[in-house]
């Protein structure tokens, strides 16, 4: 244990010399090594320390194991490639222990950035206050504050309880803490946006710089999802203050960024032009990733079909049948979620048929989805930046907010929420949900077509627990159609359309446990060793 805390410290006291993406932001050096005498003495000093947070901070988002975590657990996502106790198929399954090396290494990254985070903090921190340059200190520390905010958030909705750490390790027994009740890691959550909202800029030329804009649509995302979470630790003004949050992204207030929804929604994704959707006003929040300078996105590692004709693909997730069907055929969303139509250079088109897996030739019985997927390169990886928050959610949590202050769903609300299907070239909802219960299942169905394969879908299974609690015991009971007498089923094909028992959902199964390599770590963790 002490030999794994000492590995902790160490890498607390050093920041490398890293290029962290084609944008200039990204690509400064940072100094070799922190110390109380020599660091930061310039504003170059302390942008390095706040690029190795930013480093940090993508590499976690943009990881193949990142999605497994949020996107396994949903209705709508599956892998059955390699048995019962494969580390996904857990995740499928709401069976995850914790030896689970996915969740493991997540919380091991979640918390380098956490503990970076508060190395550059504490450093700027001890700037003069009579700095000539002291504005442009507190604008980088408000920087990382949301990061450390935002990691800290995330753990909190896939764990619970963890650990909180908010200041600089100074020694062995620092690395030493118990859990925290979630009550509490909200309360630092929010005191962290709160702090960095005024200090940051509306805007920023260096795209994936967090803005005031990113504060402003966390701290209406992070008060609405308090209000429902299953803990029960929510606040009697929670949704007065999501509201007040939302609003000000929305109305661009005090000369705020107005951020629009992009107007073709294939844009939003590259499927034509990656960069299309980097520069996107719809988008608030990003990590930047560029596999040609320096990092890459590694979701398309797991989501781009293993017919795919863009080289070799794991091909690990692919969506559950129910919810391939559940999207209207003219909503573009459609058409950009699932790579269900495979235009192969040797091959021909390999079009997916739900009626007929066994004789479609794509190698899935779902469609695989095609977000994050980059035809102009041959790798695992693609240069898609990872997202956040979009204005489109923005739109969704106001609308929600909204509906759950007044009981019902509002003229605003219904509103806000067909703007989004608008965009798609929806009409506006039809019949009018006349009912708190009916607009909370026409919200859950535009969040879930709406942000498919973009990390939602925890934090929507809380919020929604009932309903998406049916929606995954529905999915689980999908039958496909049987291989018809005398037929030779396609030898490629994997059956991964469902899991292999049917699930009964709880809502302790939403939150996952701490890794047994951070109990063995951290005695301070009950359980620990």
């Amino acid at each position: 244990m002490k030999t794994k805390n000492i590995t902790w410290l160490v890498c607390l006291c050093s920041a490398f010399c890293l290029t962290l993406s084609c944008d200039d932001f990204l690509e400064e050096e940072a100094l070799d090594t922190l110390t109380s005498e020599n660091f930061p003495q310039t504003l170059g000093d302390a942008e390095a320390l706040a690029n190795q947070v930013y480093r940090m901070a993508g590499g976690h988002f943009a990881s193949f194991r990142y999605p497994d975590i949020v996107l396994y657990p949903t209705e709508f996502a599956t892998t059955r490639q390699a048995g019962a106790g494969n580390v996904r198929a857990q995740l499928d399954d709401y069976r995850v222990n914790n030896s689970n090396s996915h969740i493991a290494r997540s919380w091991q990254e979640a918390y380098q950035v956490i503990r970076q985070a508060n190395v550059a903090i504490g450093a700027i921190n001890q700037i003069d206050e009579n700095d000539p340059n002291i504005d442009s200190f507190k604008s980088i520390e408000a920087e990382v504050k949301v990061l450390r905010a935002y990691v800290y958030y995330d753990l909190l909705i896939i764990f619970g309880e963890v650990p909180l750490i908010l200041d600089r390790l100074q020694s062995l027994e620092d690395a030493e803490n118990p859990t925290s009740p979630i009550s509490d890691i909200y309360e630092s959550v929010i005191r962290d946006l709160l702090e960095a909202e005024p200090v940051l800029p509306h805007a920023t030329e260096d795209i994936g710089r967090v803005t005031r804009g990113a504060a402003r649509a966390l701290l209406g995302n992070v008060y609405l999802q308090r209000s429902m979470d299953p803990a029960g630790v929510a606040q009697s003004d929670d949704l007065d203050n999501a509201i007040t949050w939302l609003r000000r992204v929305v109305n661009a207030e005090g000369g705020g960024k107005t951020y629009s929804l992009e107007p073709d929604f294939n844009n939003l994704f590259g499927l034509e032009n990656v960069n299309s959707s980097k520069y996107s006003d719809e988008i608030i929040f990003q990590f930047w990733r560029d596999i040609n300078q320096c990092c890459r996105n590694a979701y398309y590692s797991n989501s781009n079909a293993r017919d795919t004709p863009f080289g070799a693909a794991w091909g690990n997730t692919v969506a559950e049948v129910p919810f391939y069907l559940s999207f209207d055929t003219a909503d573009e969303r459609f058409a950009v979620t699932f790579f269900d139509t495979i235009n192969h250079p040797t091959r021909g088109t390999i079009i997916y048929d739900y009626q007929r897996p066994w004789a479609d030739s794509y190698q899935h019985d779902g469609p695989a989805f095609q977000k994050w997927i980059d035809p102009n390169h041959d790798r695992t990886a693609s240069n898609n930046n990872v997202f956040v928050i979009r204005y489109a959610e923005v739109l969704l949590n106001l609308s929600e907010a909204l509906t759950r202050r007044e009981g019902a769903p509002t003229a605003e609300a219904l509103d806000l929420l067909n703007q989004v299907r608008n965009r798609s070239k929806l009409p506006n909802l039809d019949p009018v949900p006349g009912s708190l219960a009916d607009m909370e299942v026409a919200l859950f169905n535009e969040y879930r077509w709406e942000t498919a394969f973009e990390a939602n879908g925890l934090t929507d299974a809380h919020r929604f627990f009932p309903i998406f609690k049916e929606r995954v015991e529905a999915n689980s009971r999908y039958e496909q159609p049987p291989v018809p007498d005398g037929v030779q089923e396609d030898s490629g094909r994997r059956n991964d359309a469902a899991p292999d028992v049917p699930i009964t959902l709880t809502i302790d199964m939403l939150r996952m446990p701490i890794p047994l390599t951070e109990l063995d770590a951290n005695p301070a963790i009950d359980g620990g060793n």
